[in-house]
């Protein structure tokens, strides 16, 4: 009697657990099929219309998988931080994780690989844009999909301007015809952040014809190029607002909104694409449009990818493969871009008629010549590095000399302490040298 009492007692406890155990905890087989009826997810996303994004469709993929899902909003100058602190503790506060591409070799060994989930989940990959797809590789392995590629691009006043600068001496000479101070006009409105207008030496670079290092990963940045495109970001200050040197995207983007710039070298798909044309918002309704930033020698843009990837500490990793393949679908990313602005990285959108003949027809060209920042694990101290070195001299803290010899030499101390793997080369570099031929 004992012995029954003891087998039925042991079948209930396991029956129960069982039963606990498929509510609470979607399986690993990787198949979206499988996932746990209700639960939680926890998706980080820069702060803005990306995060808004996020969550426009928690409502409906909570009623199609039971799951809720909250939606942590963090500003790009500390997302890089926030997101690390909780990979080194291996907390899986974050089941979903915004990538920035020039962070995705850092974050690799804390990210889950998607590759078989891929396979078995059946979707059809080839339809996005093949080099902003491969962008969310590391080492062969895909960790993401692609959010918003998006070329760095300017905006400009068509009112003022009827074409765009091929150069950065036309450039400067248009800023400094329509800059008039006194009046509260300015010829370049800047995100002057370091966290922000930093990037923009790398456009300047780029253009004139040299990546920070070569195609060995030598550095070579206190160069000729290297030093025209830093003396360039600083006569950039000479037709700007003083204030824009602590501008961020939102100072930066509504000023030139509000007329008193003739040009915008915030992100456009930030705001302007959003505002422009609302009168409401705007007073330059049907008088801007996106143009490259000068051609210079190469024609290469700077280009700006996000992945959206599952953590590798995710307690959800089947529902959190759903919810980035929901998110990252054509679908969607039509809806994104209608409501927020936010480019899709499908190659059929930038073949629409429609698409082709707007306002946003050029950042669809502008993918074509672009290139993502580096990949590999220095990627994120470079960009601190590199905004260290550029607000210090646009701030006039320090010499063009003493900016660049500090650029070089943390450069190679950062290169050296952290190698990039020893069979790779810099890409970037090979493919400013072929634009040169």
């Amino acid at each position: 009697m004992k012995k029954s009492i003891f087998m039925i007692s042991m079948i209930l406890i396991l029956c129960l657990t069982a039963c606990g155990q498929q509510k609470d905890v979607p399986k690993e087989s990787g198949t979206t099929s499988e996932t746990a009826k209700s639960g939680k997810l926890n998706v980080l996303f820069m702060s803005g219309v990306y995060a808004d994004s996020a969550r426009s469709m928690t409502d409906e993929f909570k009623e199609k998988t039971g799951f809720d899902v909250e939606v942590n909003d963090v500003p790009f100058a500390s997302f890089h931080e926030t997101a690390m602190l909780d990979f080194a503790s291996q907390a899986g506060s974050y089941d979903v994780v915004a990538v920035n591409l020039s962070w995705l070799g850092e974050f690799a060994p804390h990210l889950e690989p998607l590759d078989d989930r891929v396979k078995e989940s059946g979707m059809e990959v080839d339809k996005f844009i093949p080099s902003v797809y491969d962008a969310c590789k590391w080492n062969d392995v895909l960790y993401g999909f692609p959010k918003a590629p998006t070329p760095n691009m300017m905006a400009y006043r068509t009112d003022l301007i009827d074409t765009p600068p091929k150069t950065y001496e036309e450039y400067m000479q248009m800023a400094e015809k329509f800059n008039d101070p006194d009046n509260g006009m300015y010829g370049i409105s800047i995100p002057g952040k370091k966290e922000q207008y930093a990037v923009l030496y790398l456009v300047r670079s780029w253009a004139m014809g040299a990546d920070v290092a070569d195609k060995d990963w030598n550095v070579v940045v206190n160069g000729e190029v290297g030093r025209s495109a830093m003396e360039q970001l600083g006569e950039v200050t000479k037709y700007s607002d003083p204030a824009g040197l602590s501008w961020g995207l939102e100072e930066s983007i509504n000023a030139f909104l509000q007329g008193k710039a003739a040009f915008c070298e915030a992100w456009p798909t930030l705001g302007i694409v959003q505002a422009a044309d609302d009168p409401e918002k705007s007073k330059i309704v049907d008088n801007w449009a996106i143009a490259p930033f000068p051609q210079e020698k190469t024609g290469i843009n700077q280009m700006s990818i996000w992945c959206v990837a599952v953590s590798k500490y995710s307690k959800n990793k089947d529902a959190a493969f759903q919810w980035i393949r929901e998110y990252s679908s054509l679908e969607k990313q039509e809806k994104f871009f209608d409501e927020f602005g936010i480019l899709p990285s499908y190659t059929s959108f930038w073949e629409k008629d429609e698409v082709k003949n707007s306002k946003m027809g050029p950042l669809g060209e502008g993918l074509k010549t672009s290139l993502p920042k580096w990949r590999i694990p220095v990627s994120a101290e470079l960009d601190s590095i590199m905004a260290n070195a550029v607000s210090s001299y646009m701030s006039k803290q320090m010499t063009l000399d003493q900016a660049m010899e500090f650029f070089d030499s943390e450069l190679n101390r950062a290169i050296k302490n952290n190698p990039p793997p020893a069979d790779s080369k810099n890409d970037n570099a090979i493919a400013i040298e072929e634009a040169l031929k």
